[in-house]
């Protein structure tokens, strides 16, 4: 199950990086708010996958399920 959440954040952060570049902003403070939140994502995705971090216990722990 790590796996898939950790695929879901991967795909998310590229999507945020994609979406970003695709669509600009006319501000820039908005344009790095997507590259930063994206290459957050990313980190989280791969960091679940090789093992690093538990990224499914982590969503439980922030809501407490």
């Amino acid at each position: 199950m790590n796996i898939l959440v950790s695929l879901l954040f991967t795909l998310i952060g590229i999507y945020f990086i994609y979406n970003t570049y695709k669509k600009p902003s006319p501000l820039i403070s908005t344009d790095m708010k997507g590259y930063i939140g994206g290459i957050g994502f990313l980190y989280v995705g791969i960091m679940g996958f090789i093992g690093k971090i538990d990224v499914l216990q982590i969503i439980k722990d922030i809501f407490s399920l």
